[in-house]
């Protein structure tokens, strides 16, 4: 219910929500009511409340009546079926498949960022020149330049193979694993401008792969099921982010940093695999973006 000048403003149509369905309805006396009942667009109807401030609706027969929500009980076994049915959502494949997908956008952040920082001051690198590496991370943020190419550019072989998005996709994950790759073989202190550029390739391949990714999700799914879509990325993107920080470290504590290195390169393989995996979505073109 919506009030607005003094009215209540009621969706006509409205359907129960879990756990309001054994609510006590009362027929209200339309006496009670200030005259007028108007309908409006979008099935919603106008009543003047009355003196006792009850919530008031329409039933199908255009009665009025008042929900008594002090009423509403929900039993164990309702809650239940209400969480069942609420993570059936992630059962659907695609749904699934973008957890992994958001592993493999979320990995390559870290090992360009904190990670990377801490493997320049170990290799004793100057606090000045590590300061400089914080402006890979633009790339991010400027990644919207070459998006359009990326929507509407087929690559040659892979295009026809894969399909716009996953061809890109899967470009732009072998490029991140190679850079990584790269990353482990090389020795900043022997060459960091050779070092930076490598770096650099990787955060342009992943946030290249942000943009193949989010056009994947838009158009993989229908409307209803893109929460389930952004819940399932971000969850499996927090876990990438605690495995190129925190496992990243724990490998080069133990190991050395081209070992951690080398093996989150291989992580890379779960977004590889999943992108070959998938199926190619429907693309959809918004006339405004013609």
């Amino acid at each position: 219910a919506l009030q607005v000048d003094g009215q209540v403003h009621l969706v006509s149509h409205a359907v129960p929500q879990i756990g309001q369905r054994h609510a006590h309805r009362h027929i209200v006396d339309l006496g009670e009511l200030v005259a007028e009942k108007q309908h409006l667009p979008n099935g919603l109807a106008s009543i003047s409340p009355t003196e006792s401030g009850a919530l008031i609706e329409i039933d199908p027969l255009g009665r009025a009546v008042s929900l008594d929500v002090n009423t509403v009980s929900v039993t164990p076994a309702e809650r239940v079926a209400g969480w069942v049915d609420a993570l059936s959502a992630y059962r659907h494949p695609r749904v699934a498949a973008m957890l992994f997908l958001g592993f493999s956008a979320g990995l390559p952040f870290p090992l360009v960022f904190a990670t990377l920082s801490a493997l320049l001051a170990d290799a004793g690198i100057d606090k000045k020149t590590i300061g400089f590496f914080a402006w890979i991370g633009l790339t991010y943020s400027f990644k919207f330049l070459w998006a359009p190419i990326v929507d509407r550019l087929q690559l040659p072989l892979l295009g026809r193979l894969l399909g716009q998005r996953r061809s890109w996709m899967v470009l732009a994950q072998l490029g991140a694993a190679a850079g990584l790759f790269g990353m482990a073989r090389l020795d900043p202190a022997a060459d960091v401008q050779t070092f930076a550029w490598v770096a650099l390739a990787v955060a342009f391949s992943s946030a290249t792969q942000d943009i193949t990714i989010d056009a994947w999700r838009i158009e993989a799914v229908a409307e209803r099921r893109q929460g389930a879509m952004a819940a399932a990325y971000n969850f499996g993107y927090r876990a990438a982010v605690l495995v190129g920080g925190a496992g990243a470290l724990y490998l080069a504590e133990f190991y050395d940093w081209g070992i951690a290195y080398k093996v989150m390169a291989l992580c890379m393989g779960v977004g590889l695999i999943t992108a070959l995996l998938i199926g190619e979505p429907r693309r959809r073109t918004d006339q405004d973006t013609v």
